[in-house]
């Protein structure tokens, strides 16, 4: 079960292509799920780099309609055309089952698919043809609450650097528009990535794989795939221009191209309550979106972080007498905006402890010769009422578990040591358990195998002022001694005769243990 927690700033963590309908209408098929280019269209250019640093790009063909784009290829002057027969913008086929294929040039190390099986379409920007050429893909839309954040899945394949040229080796970029210009202060306008990091001009990057001498490229690149999230929910209403560009080597050496797939979803945090609890300590869940780097606190001291995973999992120690728990997230992407800054996006979200306190408690008698125990339900409910029917107990004898009994009775066979379980679960379905050793004897000195104990043992008066008289029909039973044990099992008077007097002692409900030459027996007697 989960709940959408929204707050001034909400996000929600899902794949990065999601196979959801409701989300295709959203997204206006950026996740390209449609089997096509629709709302999507191309730029054909050339790459200028370091020639021209305040705009690496120049775009002789634009507004290539969605039609249109499967059909433009490149003449390559290097390399034989690949199995896109040199398509500057290919659609790959739907996402095979089982093993994927990779990239031709990686050396089988960059499936051409990420790894999420939603992900149905992966588009290819760019080809294996050198020649300092660049290509774009452009989608428009206005963001709305629904679909205001951009999760964008991408990976790279580019020539080796030059170290020191920064600009001028292939380079990967995401650019945002807001009405039509990148001069306002865009939250999250831009991803620059090549292979220099010695380029101060972009992302530092260093989790490209370097293939080996040998192989059968071993002058490139490749970079796994990656995720960035480009927060919009600024933007609501406005029209957004998101545009994706690859750029071969300014020195028409060296070609680069990109996979991508993206997807676009709320800004919501989702605090996923019941589900998927990783263990039975866990209390509550909460899943930042996927595509930044995190830091989460509690909002009662924030200079402290409690976790940078991106799923924070809170256990009952979290939680202050069980009252709800107020936490903040700084998410990071790797996108940065128009004034130099990194995009940051503070979410914020208050989280109930959705366990139930599991708690039971027990009782017998220890004079009880049937070893019968009660025991009670007495657990606590917190965001969510008990749901009775899911109790368990499972007694430690062997014996069947026992569901939806709230106040069960059980007889254990013979004396020992058992760990009696104890489970139950919320409406929502958070369970918790607790365990409990208990310990079962028998009256010291009785058997209780009931084909050892004497008939027709008899105790008179009863109730009694204090003197008490043993006696048997049998005249083969003798009885040799007398003990007189209070409600908690402890010795209170002992006596070799029949007759005894148990005057001195407080009024209240004895059983008195008879030693006869066949057995021991075991009869209650009330003082008063």
């Amino acid at each position: 079960m989960k709940n959408h927690i929204y707050a001034f700033i909400l996000v929600i963590s899902m794949s990065t292509c999601a196979g959801n309908m409701y989300l295709h209408a959203q997204c206006n098929n950026f996740d390209f799920d449609r089997g096509d280019f629709f709302n999507w269209t191309g730029k054909t250019g050339k790459y200028w780099g370091n020639y021209r640093p305040a705009n690496i790009f120049e775009w002789t063909t634009q507004n290539i309609s969605s039609g249109t784009l499967p059909t433009v290829n490149s003449v390559c002057s290097s390399y034989q055309p690949d199995e896109h027969s040199g398509r500057r913008f290919t659609l790959l086929p739907r996402r095979p089952p089982g093993t994927l294929p990779t990239d031709r040039f990686s050396s089988g190390g960059l499936p051409k698919y990420p790894n999420d099986t939603n992900c149905k379409y992966v588009v290819r920007l760019g080809n294996a043809c050198d020649g300092a050429e660049a290509e774009a893909l452009t989608f428009s839309y206005s963001p709305t609450l629904q679909n205001s954040l951009l999760l964008l899945n991408y990976a790279l394949m580019i020539g080796s650097p030059h170290p020191g040229y920064g600009l001028d080796n292939p380079t990967f970029e995401i650019r945002v528009k807001a009405d039509g210009v990148v001069t306002q202060e865009l939250k999250c306008a831009e991803l620059r990535i090549n292979s220099d990091t010695r380029s101060p001009l972009v992302l530092q990057d260093t989790a490209f794989h370097t293939l080996p001498v040998g192989s059968s490229s071993p002058y490139y690149l490749y970079r796994s795939w990656s995720k960035v999230g480009i927060d919009l929910h600024l933007y609501q209403g406005q029209d957004i221009e998101v545009e994706i560009a690859i750029g071969d080597c300014s020195f028409s050496g060296h070609f680069g191209y990109a996979y991508f797939s993206g997807t676009c979803m709320p800004m919501e945090l989702i605090n996923w309550e019941c589900a998927s609890m990783p263990t039975t300590d866990t209390a509550a869940i909460v899943e930042a979106p996927e595509g930044y780097t995190y830091k989460w606190k509690k909002a009662s001291d924030t200079t402290v972080v409690i976790s940078t995973d991106r799923i924070l999992a809170l256990v009952d120690t979290d939680f202050t007498d069980n009252a709800a728990l107020s936490l903040l997230c700084e998410l990071t992407s790797l996108a940065i905006g128009t004034n130099g800054q990194g995009c940051i996006t503070n979410l914020e979200i208050v989280v109930d402890n959705n366990k139930p306190l599991a708690s039971f408690t027990h009782t017998f008698d220890t004079c009880d010769t049937t070893r019968t125990v009660n025991f009670a339900s007495n657990s606590i409910s917190r965001a969510s009422e008990l749901d009775t029917s899911s109790i368990e107990w499972d007694f430690g004898d062997g014996s069947p578990v026992v569901t939806g009994v709230v106040n069960p009775q059980h007889r254990y066979a013979t004396p020992g040591i058992y760990i009696v379980k104890y489970k139950i679960s919320s409406l929502m379905g958070c369970s918790s358990s607790v365990q409990d050793t208990l310990t079962i004897t028998d009256p010291v000195g009785i058997s209780l195998n009931k084909n050892t104990l004497p008939p027709e043992v008899n105790i008179f008066p009863n109730p009694t002022n204090g003197e008490i008289k043993v006696s048997s029909q049998k005249e083969s039973l003798h009885i040799l001694s007398v003990q007189v044990l209070d409600v908690t099992g402890k010795l209170a008077f002992e006596s070799q005769t029949s007759t005894f007097n148990i005057g001195h002692l407080p009024n209240g409900i004895y059983s008195i243990r008879i030693h006869t030459n066949k057995g021991i027996s075991v009869k209650k007697v009330v003082k008063q």
